[in-house]
């Protein structure tokens, strides 16, 4: 957690939902971290759980995402990925790059 002038600060979490998550979630996604960064949030998670399957498109958005926040000072986490999603981390090697959570709040704990 952040602390803003003594105050703590939580993370947002953002409820992704689609299927897939593609190219026009993408870019609502990048749209949404930018006005957060604008409104002073640094540290976001995104909440996997109603999302059952991510295409290139969605990748590159959260690629974007996290990049973003990095330049901004703050983080990006993912929480509640299905199997079938995880894999598709996997298999793109992005489970490496990406801190993914089972749970929302072990998710915003470690920031």
């Amino acid at each position: 957690m952040q602390t803003k002038n003594d105050k703590i600060v939580s993370p947002v979490i953002l409820r992704l939902h689609g299927d897939p998550l593609g190219e026009k979630d993408a870019f609502v996604l990048r749209q949404k971290v930018y006005e957060l960064i604008e409104r002073g949030t640094k540290n976001i998670v995104l909440d996997f759980h109603d999302v059952k399957h991510i295409n290139s498109a969605g990748l590159g958005g959260l690629i974007s995402s996290m990049t973003t926040l990095n330049k901004a000072e703050g983080g990006l986490r993912v929480a509640c990925v299905n199997e079938h999603v995880l894999k598709v981390f996997s298999i793109t090697r992005l489970a490496e790059i990406f801190r993914m959570y089972a749970t929302v709040e072990e998710a915003c704990a470690s920031f």
